[in-house]
């Protein structure tokens, strides 16, 4: 399994936190980003005068969220299997309603207010075995769901890939062996700049680790977000943002090699899931379904700073 190479977690995790997230702001302030975009505090953050919903969910879009759901569910099954330390609960918004569906504009509005309020919340929430919690809170009002957050161990984002990231080195390696140049050598976590200050209102409000798992069809990566602020701050100048959807957002690029191993992963299956709208759109689409997710305890433990 590979280590950190940015370095295990503190004694002090919300100090460690706080002054890796100040010297990552130093970097991201010299890189052009406006200082709305890391303003790290865990005050409210103001609401807009509007917040704008999304228009109709696209095909892609519900394909990765089927794919990523697939990955947070087995992750948290992988957790609360017999013999491990953990109950893994869900912690994320959890309503699919479609964003034509009445009622789906002021949940939407609803959710960003939370959010602006208590930060973003991850998809899982780690507690003691026997800890007597509900097992989704993601229903949960911001109060509601920050009392019981306090007696919470760590948080996990997880997200999903449709690569397979040993076949990926494996392709990258075999070009430069035969003298070409690939831009990446390896896959990795991409973080958008806009969560940042999200994520950090959080993790410095309930003062609990925060760790995003990036699920490969082949194995499961681990980075403690306090390494996401390490590696921004370690890269300084030469920290480079990207835009890959041209969309303004700029996000940034780790690679796997700075994360941690901490599990398998046995690919699913796929079945076409076909729905007609009301307006006559088809959305078709592939849905992972099967498969299975390894997690070493041991390796999570120690991700999380157990």
């Amino acid at each position: 399994m590979r280590r950190s190479r940015l370095g295990e977690v503190g004694m002090s995790y919300a100090d460690d936190f706080i002054a890796a997230a100040a010297d990552a702001r130093t970097v991201l302030l010299a890189k052009g980003i406006q200082e709305g975009s890391c303003n790290f505090t865990i005050e409210p953050e103001a609401e807009p005068k509007l917040i704008r919903v999304p228009p109709q969910a696209l095909t892609k879009f519900q394909m990765e969220q089927a794919l990523g759901d697939w990955a947070e569910g087995h992750v948290k099954e992988a957790i609360n299997r017999p013999g491990d330390r953990w109950k893994a609960v869900s912690f994320g918004d959890s309503d699919k309603t479609m964003s034509e569906a009445e009622g789906f504009a002021e949940a939407y509005r609803e959710g960003k207010r939370r959010e602006l309020a208590f930060g973003k919340r991850a998809d899982l929430l780690l507690f003691d075995k026997d800890s007597d919690v509900p097992d989704d809170f993601g229903a949960l009002s911001g109060e509601d769901a920050e009392a019981l957050c306090s007696s919470c161990i760590a948080a996990l984002e997880v997200r999903s890939s449709r690569t397979s990231a040993g076949r990926f080195i494996a392709h990258r390696e075999a070009q430069k062996a035969a003298g070409g140049s690939p831009s990446k050598m390896e896959p990795g976590i991409t973080v958008k700049v806009e969560d940042l200050g999200k994520v950090y209102r959080w993790v410095a409000r309930n003062a609990k680790p925060l760790a995003y798992l990036q699920v490969f069809f082949d194995r499961v990566y681990g980075l403690n977000f306090l390494d996401v602020f390490r590696f921004i701050a370690d890269q300084g100048k030469k920290l480079r943002l990207e835009d890959p959807s041209r969309s303004g957002k700029k996000t940034i690029f780790i690679p796997v090699s700075t994360a941690r191993l901490v599990g398998e992963v046995a690919q699913p299956t796929f079945e076409i899931v076909h729905n007609e709208l009301k307006d006559g759109r088809h959305d078709i689409y592939a849905k992972p379904v099967g498969g299975n997710i390894d997690i070493v305890g041991a390796e999570l433990q120690t991700l999380i700073g157990g």
